[in-house]
């Protein structure tokens, strides 16, 4: 009866002490009663509480489960820490605005100011429609032509969708109107050659195909390059050109 006693008690100890702990990725182990092991989380109550509540925690912030019994779970999952880290999520604008309303601080080189408005389209942003419009503010007798007014409608393609730092195509066609100053010259009565500068206003109209880099470092502020190579033709009798456009664009977007 002495030794039952004894066997009796070592028996009752060893289940009031035996218990399952967690260990964390974090180091930390935690004494406790694993309930259910699921493919994503790890459902257990506290050894401490065991009347408590029921707690659930992430396998990938679990590294393994020592059983009462003696037996271990080890998991692989990627550690949660690793897996917040913002480098290690993709370089994409979350929730990116997809209006953006720009000037292309390039053209006042030209004697002209062009805003524009551009709309993402798609949930992914691999389209977007432009329109700019162009307005003239001074003549220069030293540039071949001076804009008037002239509108842009461009066609953007993101093959990989909205980035902060991304590439896009861009066929486009323009239209305005332009002054234009010509040469006329002529024999004067007295038999020698006289050169006369006229002002000419035509009506021009192009195409296009860009290709330019677009960088949002912030979550409104947008900036753009591009350089497009086409054809344009200036009305009247003038003949078809080869011709190049660059937009060096800041901007707006929301």
């Amino acid at each position: 009866m002495k030794y039952l006693a004894i066997l009796s008690f070592l028996f009752l100890t060893s289940h009031l002490f035996a218990q399952d702990t967690l260990h964390f990725r974090s180091g930390n182990v935690l004494p406790a009663k694993i309930l259910k092991v699921s493919q994503k989380t790890v459902l257990y109550k506290k050894h401490s509480n065991m009347n408590g509540p029921e707690y659930e925690v992430s396998r990938n912030k679990i590294i393994k489960v020592v059983y009462q019994n003696g037996e271990t779970d080890y998991f692989t999952g990627v550690p949660s820490i690793v897996a917040e880290n913002p480098r290690n999520k993709p370089d994409k604008l979350e929730g990116f605005g997809k209006n953006i309303i720009n000037i292309n601080y390039m053209d006042w080189l030209f004697k002209k100011m062009t805003f524009s408005y551009e709309r993402i389209l798609g949930e992914k942003g691999m389209v977007g429609v432009k329109g700019s419009f162009s307005g003239g503010f001074g003549a220069d007798r030293y540039t071949p032509s001076n804009t008037i007014w002239g509108s842009e409608l461009e066609f953007h393609i993101y093959p990989s969708g909205q980035n902060r730092f991304t590439y896009y195509l861009s066929p486009m066609m323009t239209f305005g109107e332009a002054r234009f100053r010509e040469n006329r010259s002529y024999q004067s009565d007295q038999g020698y050659w006289v050169t006369h500068y006229e002002d000419v206003i035509k009506k021009y109209y192009g195409f296009y195909l860009g290709h330019g880099i677009r960088f949002s470092p912030t979550k409104h502020f947008d900036t753009s390059f591009m350089f497009a190579l086409g054809v344009r033709r200036d009305y009247l009798h003038t003949p078809t050109r080869v011709n190049a456009l660059i937009q060096a664009n800041v901007g707006y977007r929301f």
